[in-house]
């Protein structure tokens, strides 16, 4: 999305920061940030998946590596 737009958004909510995902913050050029920066400070989520069943996870995907002949 257009930093003006996301700048207009937070103004029309009176937003007071942004709340991104790390692999995204990282995506933000200097730019970008620095302009988001004007509004309010850019803050990054960290965020952690924890699976149900592990180990059907790891059995699908073996099952699709093999598939894919790697």
């Amino acid at each position: 999305m257009d930093v003006t737009i996301l700048r207009e958004l937070a103004a029309k909510h009176h937003a007071s920061c942004f709340v991104t995902t790390e692999k995204d913050m990282v995506r933000l050029t200097k730019t970008q940030r620095e302009r988001l920066e004007q509004t309010g400070p850019v803050l990054a989520a960290g965020l952690t998946v924890r699976l149900l069943e592990p180990e059907a996870v790891l059995a699908a995907l073996e099952t699709r590596l093999e598939q894919r002949g790697a």
